[in-house]
């Protein structure tokens, strides 16, 4: 049975790249003050055939600076079978008051060469990418909470949807309790 472990790397300091989202979520497609908050990291999970593979390989990336720079990046790692950690952004500060979208390109994401895994890979090691996009909406309903990230999460046009280019990039809402794997797995 394949262990997947995933590491998540946010900025140190404040992201403009969510900063920009947030205000164009907020003033341009018209959520105001409905978006509270908008957070981004990108999600590596790195899975394996065995639990002590897995190790093996975060140990290498540690070591290797390949995935993040922890000069200026944080990264919050979730062993496998820690279905209990919750895996967020730094600052969400009630993750049930969250929303998560998950994107990835299906082409370039799903089967990433590393530089360090690279004798690990021929024994079955995989890593696969995405972006995590984390939403906090100042709504009472979860249905409209729900509703409000899906129509903020796919772009349809100049004034519908930002976070997920539809043709580049695939998607999915997850819940930070969920287990991993959240990627889709590479076949091969």
């Amino acid at each position: 049975m394949p262990c997947t472990a995933q590491i998540l790397v946010t900025l140190r300091n404040a992201d403009p790249t969510a900063l920009t989202a947030k205000s164009c979520l907020q003033r341009w497609l018209g959520y105001g003050e409905r978006l509270r908050d908008l957070r981004r990291g990108v999600l590596w999970e790195l899975t394996a055939s065995e639990e002590a593979d897995v190790e093996g390989g975060l140990s290498l990336v540690r070591t290797s600076g390949e995935l993040w720079n922890p000069n200026k990046e944080v990264a919050t790692t979730r062993m496998p079978g820690a279905s209990d950690v919750e895996l967020v952004p730094p600052g969400c500060d009630s993750p049930a008051r969250w929303r998560f979208v998950l994107a990835w390109d299906p082409e370039r994401d799903i089967d990433r060469p590393l530089r360090s895994l690279r004798e690990a890979r021929d024994r079955g090691m995989r890593l696969a990418r995405g972006t995590l996009w984390a939403l906090r909406w100042d709504a009472l309903d979860e249905a409209e909470v729900d509703r409000l990230t899906i129509e903020a999460a796919r772009c349809r046009g100049p004034r519908e949807g930002l976070l997920v280019h539809p043709h580049l990039e695939d998607h999915r809402i997850v819940a930070a309790t969920l287990a991993p794997p959240w990627l889709p797995r590479a076949t091969g």
